[in-house]
């Protein structure tokens, strides 16, 4: 399942977020390392990202839509209200039988299954990537984002304190307010695409989880559901746009390796 946070948060808010949520360990983690983050997409690998650890204060830059290696702002300051928009969170899990299966029975190959299916649905995001140009009056196709991707083994404890931390396995994806369009330069990203294919994205998620999981030779009853549903209603408007914007990039893409390499990015500075 996927959600999408309700509008962009703002740099304040996402430091906070990063600081309280996103850098904890969880109980269940059988690999802690995995929850410092991974960097992502191609707007991420036009910056020199990828194979470097990024400090907690790069993190701020990228919040900040500067570049994270040297400061140099990238794009112009960008705002909701009197608020600068720092970017949006992506949160994708898989049913909760493949949660307890891989954390409880200790099957790790179901985490790197959903890992891949969630890295597979944040493609998806790239090709619904929009920046404005000639003064805000045109969208533009960009194609890329710069995102970073923190995977979690728990739920957060009972308010009541009822219980404590539950095991779910689920990703957060930061994709930040940056992109560049096709005459190179680094704009805002406009996130409307990839709010209205919430449901193609979610499709994309549930199925490929499927996939991984059969591959494995482990039942999947329970995970393509969701997916092949939606995938059975082709004539519904929120379809049509998703499939409009997740085919026109598809030239540009170059063939995908089973497995997609991390970047990582440091929560200590």
């Amino acid at each position: 399942m996927i959600s999408l946070s309700k509008g962009a948060m703002n740099v304040a808010g996402a430091k906070l977020y990063f600081q309280n949520h996103y850098s904890v360990r969880d109980y269940y983690a059988q690999d802690e390392s995995f929850a410092n983050g991974y960097v992502l997409g191609k707007g991420a690998s036009a910056l020199g990202i990828q194979g470097n650890e990024l400090t907690a204060e790069q993190f701020d830059r990228l919040l900040r839509g500067e570049d994270p290696l040297t400061g140099i702002a990238l794009r112009i300051k960008a705002t909701h209200g009197d608020k600068q928009r720092a970017g949006w969170d992506i949160t994708l899990s898989p049913p909760k039988s493949v949660s307890i299966q891989a954390l409880v029975a200790g099957d790790a190959r179901l985490i790197e299954a959903d890992r891949q299916a969630a890295i597979r649905a944040i493609q998806e995001v790239e090709a619904c990537a929009l920046s404005r140009q000639r003064g805000g009056r045109e969208w533009v196709q960009s194609g890329n984002v710069v995102a970073v991707m923190f995977e979690h083994h728990e739920a957060r404890e009972s308010i009541n304190s009822q219980h404590g931390p539950m095991p779910q396995l689920h990703h957060h994806t930061f994709v930040a307010n940056l992109t560049r369009r096709p005459d190179g330069q680094w704009r805002g990203l406009d996130p409307v695409e990839m709010y209205k294919s919430r449901n193609f994205i979610d499709a994309i998620y549930m199925s490929e989880l499927a996939r991984n999981v059969q591959q494995l030779g482990t039942a999947s009853s329970a995970v393509p559901t969701v997916a092949s549903n939606w995938l059975a209603t082709p004539g519904s408007r929120s379809r049509r746009s998703a499939n409009a914007c997740a085919t026109s990039n598809r030239s540009a893409r170059n063939s995908a390796s089973p497995t997609v390499p991390y970047r990582r990015i440091c929560a200590n500075s």
